[in-house]
C-alpha cells in the first residue's frame, strides 16, 4: 500500500506543472486535482494500516506557523475596494475583492 501512495504522490508532483494542460470540467476539474485525489485515497488508509505516522520537524511547525500567519494577515488587509462601509455594492462577487475587509 505504502508503495503504491508513494507511486501515486510522484504522479502528483509530475502533474501540478501541467495541472491545466488536461481538464475534465465539472466536478472532477484538471489533471492535479485528480491526481491529488487519488494521493489521498490511498495515503489515508496507508497511514491507517501502519497505524502510525512520522513526527512532523521543526520545519513543518514554522511552514504551519507562516500559513496561519499568511491566514490571519487577510484579516488586517485594508483594501478600500472591499470595504463595505464605503462601497455596499461592491460586494457582488464580479470584482476581484476577496471578502468586505476594511479594518482602519
Amino acid at each position: 500500500m505504502r508503495r503504491v501512495t508513494w507511486f501515486l504522490l510522484l504522479l502528483f508532483a509530475f502533474a501540478i506543472p501541467w495541472e491545466y494542460s488536461l481538464d475534465f470540467g465539472g466536478p472532477l476539474g484538471n489533471v492535479a486535482r485528480l491526481a491529488g485525489l487519488l494521493v489521498l485515497l490511498a495515503a489515508v488508509p496507508a497511514v491507517l494500516q501502519a497505524g502510525r505516522m512520522r513526527a512532523p520537524g521543526a520545519f513543518w511547525w514554522l511552514t504551519l506557523a507562516l500559513y496561519l500567519w499568511f491566514c490571519c494577515s487577510y484579516f488586517w488587509t485594508i483594501d478600500p475596494c472591499c470595504d463595505p462601509r464605503e462601497n455596499p455594492g461592491q460586494l457582488s462577487g464580479d470584482d476581484d475583492c476577496l471578502a468586505g475587509v476594511g479594518i482602519r
